[in-house]
């Protein structure tokens, strides 16, 4: 009888161990069948839905861009008072511009709030609400977004637009609680003016050499600009 070589008896040993391992799985699931068919069957769903919840998302993301960009399309059209103009898509009036837009970013949220465009429905509906006097509405929606977005880019302006709607409910000092970290604000859109409305406050709170001292400080940072001429007229209006 020939000798077997050492490496092939390594072979030989290899091809015994995966016939028992195949014998030993072919035993399992004789004696498991049930588990290893609803093993095999969560296993084809998860297959299948992944692709499903995948598309489904997308298709998520498309409804809710398009109505953003609806919305954002309402909050840009001109009023004219000419009932003539609506075919146009013109509106007849401010508040039905602002309330179009608002129905169409509450949309957003309520059908679409998980998906990236979320953000930009409670900040557009928030800017709506301001824009149409609604303050108390613009607040609620104001300080959803700053609970729930902090690392948005949008942050700045969500919180800027909360100082606004304070100031313009008559509630100064939480303005001012607001808008005094004033470093928050200044890659946002209205950076130079929360600081004006920030000495307004002060104003109205009665403690003028605080609001004193930020209009004079805008006359020295931004001499020559628009900012410095309206805090040096508003410097000359205080009364020691």
């Amino acid at each position: 009888m020939d000798k077997i070589k050492h490496k092939d008896a390594k072979k030989i040993i290899k091809r015994n161990e995966f016939a028992e391992l195949v014998s030993s799985i072919g035993k399992f699931a004789s004696k498991n069948t049930e588990n290893v068919i609803i093993t095999a069957v969560i296993a084809v769903i998860i297959v299948v839905a992944i692709p499903v919840i995948i598309n489904f998302r997308k298709t998520n993301e498309v409804k809710a861009e398009r109505l953003i960009s609806e919305a954002n399309f309402y909050i840009n059209r001109p009023v004219v008072e000419d009932s003539n103009m609506t075919m146009y898509g013109f509106f007849r009036s401010k508040n039905e511009k602002y309330e179009k837009a608002i129905q169409t970013y509450l949309e957003v949220i309520s059908k679409y709030r998980g998906t990236n465009q979320a953000p930009a429905a409670y900040l557009g509906a928030a800017n709506a609400y301001y824009n149409n006097g609604m303050y108390k509405e613009a607040l609620e929606y104001y300080g959803t977004f700053i609970d729930k977005y902090k690392s948005s880019p949008l942050y700045p302006e969500a919180l800027s637009g909360k100082g606004y709607a304070l100031y313009q409910s008559g509630n100064y000092q939480e303005a001012v609680n607001v808008w005094q970290d004033t470093k928050i604000f200044e890659s946002g859109p209205n950076a130079n003016d929360v600081k004006l409305k920030l000495a307004d406050c002060y104003v109205k709170l009665n403690d003028k050499q605080k609001a004193i001292d930020i209009y004079k400080k805008i006359t020295e940072e931004m001499k020559g600009t628009f900012w410095a001429s309206v805090a040096s007229e508003k410097m000359k209006e205080i009364k020691l």
